[in-house]
């Protein structure tokens, strides 16, 4: 489907030579290469993680260093740490031909209402929640989507005074779509579940649920 969108709608298309198909256990394993690969390989036609177009969003990181150990390694990170939780389907802003947030909206709602009817219908899109810092960027704990997060990885992270960190304190921030995050102007809790997006899309077009 991501590729016959942008067969029709990527003028850029036409340059494509070859295509590499890797998969991935989960959803965040996969954001975090795709991630990796931009900052790598700076593909020409990408601007989002693009670092060699200057062009990639400055994000306001957590405010507190935590510390942790690799389970494999034993070796020690120290890093701030954010929460992003990105909404089931919103990979799809990536296909949109729009610059502007709002249109971004309007077109990942009429994506989710055409391709995931049940969560639409029943108010409550999942959220995929990744728990970020430098070097860092692992499923949250506390998620049900997969068996490994966090704690599979790293130990519990603690702060300078030896105190473990609260995951459901810690800053919620958008790392990959800020113009679509803006025109949806809701934010979730920490570890929120699901965004309940056919009432905040009623609530922006004046309509009763």
């Amino acid at each position: 489907m991501r590729w016959s969108s942008h067969r029709r709608g990527k003028g850029w298309w036409a340059d494509v030579a070859s295509v590499i198909t890797e998969h991935y256990p989960d959803r965040p394993s996969a954001a975090e290469a795709e991630i990796a690969a931009i900052h790598t390989e700076s593909p020409k036609y990408n601007i989002v993680h693009n670092r060699k177009k200057g062009l990639e969003v400055t994000v306001e990181r957590g405010s507190e260093e935590w510390f942790f150990r690799s389970r494999t390694t034993h070796h020690q990170k120290n890093t701030d740490l954010v929460l992003y939780g990105e909404l089931n389907c919103s990979s799809a802003i990536d296909d949109c031909p729009y610059d502007d947030g709002e249109d971004q909206l309007e077109f990942y709602v009429d994506y989710v209402r055409r391709n995931a009817r049940d969560e639409w219908d029943a108010d409550a899109v999942f959220i995929y929640w990744c728990v970020q810092g430098e070097g860092v960027s692992e499923a949250a704990p506390f998620m049900d989507f997969g068996e490994e997060n966090f704690l599979t990885h790293y130990t519990w992270p603690e702060n300078a005074n030896g105190e473990l960190i609260d995951w459901f304190k810690l800053p919620v921030k958008n790392l990959r779509f800020p113009k679509f995050a803006q025109a949806l102007v809701w934010t979730p809790a920490p570890l929120q579940p699901t965004c309940p997006l056919r009432s905040i899309w009623a609530s922006k077009m004046g309509q009763v649920v």
